[in-house]
């Protein structure tokens, strides 16, 4: 449905409800509905039933300069939310609002004395049902960002003040005068607007209010702040100096590679974060501690004065797509946020940090201290990968991601001491992307990674295999089977407990059976559908392996 603003707000309607506008501007209201009409001689909190297809008028006498709020609360019927001036005795309409939900906010400077109506109604006059409606009304003062302004608060301990921001600007919020005095950032609808180390991102253009509480007729001194704001530019090291009460901003393109490092050493008071700005779905920002489940912020570690973020600005190219290497409508742009109260120095270097590895070999590299390596392998369906990651200097860790960013595996101690090991068998051509750190992110230096990468072996009804294997090692083997065939798996070895593991092409585990203290394991399966099929061995010691494969009909 539908979401207004102010008319000045550039949102659009159809053309049905700009004729309602039009239309509720010039005729009564009430020669296409039943109103209910209800004075408001002081703001408060006030609880009205809405009968279905009837239009509330709250009425009330406001001060030209005036700030009034006004929420309509309601969980059983869509609030409609329209603000009327009467001048001549004609209703001139200001503003309408739809919030998404049932709730309706808006807030408004009066722009001259004399009567003011607030009308609820349930959306194109449908539903009705219990609501509240809050009205309050403060004296607001005008201040300018980048110039201090004084504030006085009144018997209340309460001020307000007002001021003009341009569509997708960020200011810092500095105020004097206590620790016991704090402030709040409200929208041009009364909402609060999120701050993250005294920063506001303005996603809208227009009218803000700032509201300061603390101790009664206590004074202080407001001073907002324009952030300044450049463009990352890869591989290119940038200094800057932020004065105290300031911010940075540093816009991410999103058309560089899929995979980008941004790397900070600072001195002084430094805040940081990375986020996506707001688009037309997604109107909140996402920082990097409310990552979604597809992540598009990769950890990195940091420590003391130096910090790490990986951004992922797209999903990494699959082997052969060369469209997706290219600048892409589909990248997504992401922000570096810096923000400083006492002040601070920084230098920012922005590089492609992915190195490749190829499918067998050992690749020597050193961590620097809370460091991380990034490396990536493409892969085949049936592809068994293994990464070992030694080093004498700090305690290593594997963690594995697909192209989306995910998670899929991650291992500390695998391979013995302080050595990490991962085992990874694909089902789909894709790059992976394979990170080496330091556990806890305390320590650096030297260190050895090394790849293996096995191709399936196929097998066949009628066929023996005899093979070798490490202690848990997976060995995959490709099978083609049609619909109603029956398939008996036999495996047999020195070593107790191995186990057969069945899965389809998408990598779902179809069965699953355990040799639970014998030597031999059975796995006999019934095929629902034609499709290619991939069993994995694993043993829990390392041994000789036969497998034989029979049919079960």
């Amino acid at each position: 449905m539908p979401t207004y603003q102010r008319p000045t707000g550039g949102r659009n309607v159809s053309w049905s409800w700009w004729f309602v506008l039009w239309l509720s501007g010039t005729v009564n209201l009430s020669t296409w509905a039943q109103e209910s009409v209800r004075n408001v001689e002081q703001p408060g909190t006030f609880k009205k039933y809405l009968t279905p297809g009837t239009v509330d008028r709250w009425i009330f006498n406001g001060k030209q300069g005036d700030l009034v709020m006004v929420a309509v609360r309601t969980t059983e019927f869509d609030a409609i939310l329209k603000w009327v001036q009467m001048v001549d005795d004609q209703e001139h309409v200001l503003l309408e609002v739809d919030d998404e939900g049932s709730h309706a906010h808006a807030a408004l400077r009066l722009p001259a004395d004399g009567v003011y109506k607030i009308q609820v109604h349930g959306y194109e006059l449908r539903g009705g049902g219990n609501y509240g409606l809050t009205l309050e009304n403060f004296s607001v003062v005008e201040t300018q960002p980048g110039q201090a302004t004084t504030v006085q608060l009144d018997a209340q301990g309460r001020a307000w003040l007002y001021f003009s921001a341009a569509p997708d600007s960020f200011l810092s919020a500095s105020l004097l005068g206590g620790a016991d005095l704090n402030l709040q950032l409200r929208d041009w609808q009364g909402l609060p607007v999120p701050m993250w180390a005294n920063l506001a991102h303005l996603v809208k253009g227009g009218e803000y209010y700032v509201r300061v509480a603390g101790p009664p007729l206590r004074r202080g001194e407001l001073l907002l702040t324009p952030a300044r704001r450049a463009a990352a530019e890869l591989a290119i090291e940038r200094t800057e100096t932020l004065p105290p009460n300031s911010a940075l901003i540093l816009d991410l393109p999103a058309d560089g590679p899929p995979l980008a490092l941004l790397e900070m050493s600072f001195s002084g008071d430094l805040a940081s974060q990375v986020v996506t700005p707001p688009n037309a779905t997604n109107q909140r920002e996402e920082a990097i501690n409310a990552r979604p489940a597809e992540l598009q912020f990769l950890p990195a570690a940091s420590k003391g004065s130096i910090r790490r973020f990986a951004v992922l600005n797209r999903p990494l190219p699959a082997p052969g797509d060369k469209a997706a290497t290219s600048a892409s409508p589909a990248g997504r742009s992401h922000q570096l946020q810096l923000a400083t109260q006492l002040g601070a120095a920084v230098t920012l270097r922005y590089a492609d940090p992915r190195q490749a590895l190829a499918a067998d070999g050992v690749v020597a590299g050193a961590l620097p201290v809370g460091g991380s390596q990034y490396f990536q392998l493409a892969v085949a369906p049936g592809d068994a990968v293994t990464w070992a990651c030694r080093s004498s200097d700090f305690d290593s860790e594997l963690r594995l991601y697909d192209a989306n960013g995910r998670l899929v595996a991650a291992d500390d101690d695998g391979g013995g001491g302080l050595d990490a090991q991962l085992r990874y068998l694909a089902f789909r051509p894709e790059t992976l992307l394979l990170t080496v750190n330091s556990v806890g992110n305390g320590g650096g230096g030297a260190f050895q990674l090394q790849t293996a990468s096995q191709r399936p072996e196929s097998i066949e009804i009628g066929q023996a295999v005899q093979v070798k294997l490490a202690a848990g090692e997976m060995r995959p083997f490709a099978l083609v089977a049609k619909a109603g065939q029956k398939w008996l798996l036999h495996g047999s070895s020195p070593v107790a407990d191995s186990s057969l593991q069945l899965l389809n092409a998408d990598g779902v585990e179809v069965r699953q059976v355990t040799g639970q203290g014998s030597r031999d394991v059975v796995l006999v399966h019934e095929f629902a559908e034609d499709g290619n099929y991939t069993l994995v061995v694993r043993l829990p010691q390392p041994g000789d392996y036969q497998l034989r494969v029979l049919s079960g009909n």
